[in-house]
């Protein structure tokens, strides 16, 4: 089972992301995506890349997965999908920016 240190480390960890669907400047190829924990929560964290920031995503331990609805309306699931915990898939929905899209992201080595 995953633990929130999959995703976010025990403060932060970068991502890079290597697909998206629909293909959009939301989720560029290349870019950087760090996954912070929260200081004030320990089981949330808050994604941000370009100049998006998405913060409250709970971490789900039934399933080892980010995953809810923020505060500011936007449904966020992340799963890892693979065995070396070096892969996530995500889903972002909500109105507004930044846009609904699934895209796929490789762990950069950045963890602290």
């Amino acid at each position: 089972m995953h633990t929130i240190e999959d995703y976010a480390g025990t403060e932060s960890k970068t991502w890079t992301f290597a697909f998206a669907y629909p293909e959009s400047c939301t989720y560029p190829i290349g870019e950087i995506l760090t996954i912070t924990r929260s200081r004030e929560d320990e089981n949330t964290v808050s994604l941000s890349w370009k100049d998006h920031e998405i913060p409250g995503i709970p971490f789900d331990g039934t399933y080892g997965r980010l995953n809810g609805t923020t505060s500011d309306g936007f449904t966020v699931t992340i799963t890892v999908v693979d065995p070396a915990k070096n892969k996530i898939v995500g889903v972002i929905q909500g109105a507004g920016l930044p846009e609904a899209g699934t895209w796929g992201a490789d762990a950069t080595g950045g963890m602290g």
